[in-house]
């Protein structure tokens, strides 16, 4: 008797092992699926405040973007509080983006790579995302291409300049960047020309 009790003892906590485990699977399966509806949902509010801004449209209220979006009210808030908000995430998802590539180019290359080579990397990332970068130039807005260009300092070998030095420096390279998206479109042709221009660029020191 005592034997047959401990065996369905056995068996119940086996069977509930089992079924915790069901359950489990089936709570990260709806965790992924409302994840991946997240992350889609985000995905189209951020690509409907870059079209709302390509039109040269500042000041953009929620409602619009709802509207562009095809979303609602509280779909919206459930992901950002306003506009500002969705262009700061934008800009940390890009700036993770471009960070891992350079990432990847210097794995690559076993060192730090050339000068030359990390330009031609960030003309890339600007190309693929021209709209974004065309949108921020309209709207006088560099705060992603600066603090790129503050993750580069280590890698262009700048280390000697000052932080005033190299704010200069930085500044006429990314006026070239965006004479490149801008003027030129992101012309894939003149991709080297364009880096032979940022290399030609010297830090002038002062005082």
């Amino acid at each position: 008797m005592e034997l047959c009790d401990k065996t369905i003892t056995l068996l119940f906590l086996l069977l509930q092992a089992c079924y915790n485990k069901h359950v489990s699977k089936r709570k990260n399966k709806i965790k992924n699926q409302k994840d991946k509806r997240s992350c889609r949902t985000e995905g189209l509010i951020r690509n409907a405040l870059i079209r709302l801004m390509y039109n040269r449209r500042i000041n953009i209220r929620m409602i619009e973007l709802c509207r562009e979006a095809k979303i609602t009210s509280p779909t919206f808030y459930s992901h950002y509080s306003d506009a500002e908000d969705v262009l700061r995430d934008q800009e940390s998802i890009l700036s993770s983006e471009i960070e891992k590539y350079i990432r990847k180019t210097c794995d690559a290359a076993k060192a730090a790579p050339r000068q030359a080579t990390l330009f031609r990397v960030l003309l890339e990332f600007v190309s693929k995302h021209q709209k974004y970068f065309d949108v921020m130039a309209s709207n006088q807005d560099r705060t992603l291409i600066y603090s790129i260009f503050k993750f580069l300092k280590p890698l262009l070998h700048s280390w000697r300049m000052s932080d005033f030095d190299y704010e200069i420096y930085s500044h006429s390279i990314i006026t070239i960047i965006y004479h490149w998206c801008i003027v030129e479109k992101c012309d894939c042709d003149r991709i080297e020309q364009t880096t032979n221009y940022m290399l030609s660029v010297r830090a002038v020191h002062i005082g």
